[in-house]
């Protein structure tokens, strides 16, 4: 008994949270209240005193309920008006601590401009395969500085970065100003 026992992880990259601490009475410590925020594999090591450490057996951490979007690939910075970007976004579902939520392959998530004018054009939905969602044909027809709105029901939304659309190529001619419609003769 009194024997200050310490809890920490052993494998696995995060932080065991809770209290770490324990003494012991009766030659037994019972911890009641740890946790861990990352979803991976991991095990506990104890020690205490001048014991030699114990591990735990492995525990497979699973990421929390869905919380929010982020963005994994953000789309190109630069595009042509008309012309599919570039580089596609690429979406990922996380829980609150981060974790990526693996296990959804049927969350849809949808595509909108935010900042800007004009509509965003291409497939504006994707459903997610193993917690990610990956547009394949976005692009925009005007010219002007925007942003990519992306949202699922009640998870909290992701926005891109600036997206520069330039004019396309030169393909017609039009009148800016129209002469007038009615006018007096003059003498050269």
């Amino acid at each position: 008994s009194g024997t200050i026992v310490i809890a920490a992880r052993n494998v696995g990259s995060g932080t065991v949270q809770g209290t770490a601490a324990m003494i012991s009475s009766g030659g037994l410590v019972s911890f009641t209240n740890l946790s861990y925020a990352v979803a991976e594999t991991m095990n506990l090591s104890f020690s205490g005193g001048s014991f030699a450490p114990a591990l735990s057996s492995n525990v497979v951490v699973n990421a929390a309920a869905a919380s929010r979007l982020t963005i994994l690939t953000q789309p190109s910075t630069t595009a042509t008006a008309g012309v599919i970007f570039a580089q596609q976004p690429a979406v990922r579902i996380e829980d609150q601590f981060g974790n990526l939520r693996t296990s959804d392959s049927s969350t849809v998530i949808t595509a909108a401009r935010a900042a800007g004018s004009g509509t965003l054009q291409g497939t504006l939905t994707a459903t997610v395969t193993s917690g990610v969602a990956t547009f394949a044909n976005l692009s925009h027809s005007v010219a002007t500085n925007i942003t990519i709105q992306f949202t699922s029901g009640s998870l909290t939304s992701a926005t891109s970065g600036v997206i520069a659309v330039s004019p396309a190529a030169a393909t017609r001619l039009t009148i800016a100003s129209q002469p007038s419609a009615t006018a007096t003769a003059e003498r050269r």
